[in-house]
């Protein structure tokens, strides 16, 4: 939910609620301090927990430089409520550039009972490999929740996570797509430090 007012001083004050899942409300209370500093510090936003209505409000003010991080800091709490983790979230925060996405399978391919799991573990992989595969290979975080495939990182990382996934989901083999991922490796800019760490400890493996 989005409103807009103006304070006392004639100060456009927008705000917006985010519905918190009743199964991350746990994590909300425990790493709350870790969620809202950056959101205070960086983006200059207000925020609170609204524990009667299991939401988050924010709210630009005063201090707020660029009203456009409303938008970022409602993703960066979706991101969270998704399922990815905050250290991974807070890129959206720390780069203008970073956004989440997804899709679903029946938006590339029609597929019905066996032939969606058979999708599903094509793109995840024995013990999880194609998709740290790919994650590592288009510096790009992804989670696969049913049929929904979200992504995050810079646009064009997440659209060569995309094109993965999708040719993965038509029936393309994993090796194939790790060639293919290989041969574009070295047009991915590695410029986003919160997500580039997240792939170090892979590539010693």
């Amino acid at each position: 939910m989005q409103s807009c007012c103006k304070n006392e001083n004639n100060v456009e004050i927008q705000s917006r609620s985010i519905d918190i899942p009743s199964h991350k409300m746990a994590l909300y209370k425990s790493e709350w301090l870790k969620i809202y500093t950056p959101i205070v510090e960086l983006a200059k936003i207000q925020i609170r927990m609204n524990f009667m209505k299991k939401q988050i409000d924010i709210r630009t003010c005063h201090l707020t430089e660029d009203t456009s991080f409303l938008n970022r800091v409602e993703q960066f709490l979706r991101a969270i409520n998704i399922g990815f983790s905050i250290e991974d979230s807070l890129a959206i925060l720390k780069f203008p550039d970073v956004f989440l996405d997804n899709f679903n399978i029946h938006e590339v391919k029609i597929l019905k009972n066996l032939h969606i799991e058979r999708a599903i573990g094509r793109m995840i992989g024995r013990e999880g490999k194609t998709k740290l595969t790919i994650e590592s290979l288009s510096r790009c975080k992804s989670l696969i929740k049913d049929a929904n495939i979200f992504l995050l990182g810079p646009i064009e990382n997440t659209r060569i996570a995309k094109d993965s996934y999708c040719r993965l989901i038509m029936g393309s083999q994993p090796g194939t797509i790790y060639n293919r991922l290989r041969n574009i490796r070295t047009k991915i800019k590695d410029s986003y430090g919160s997500i580039q760490t997240i792939y170090n400890e892979l590539e010693k493996k």
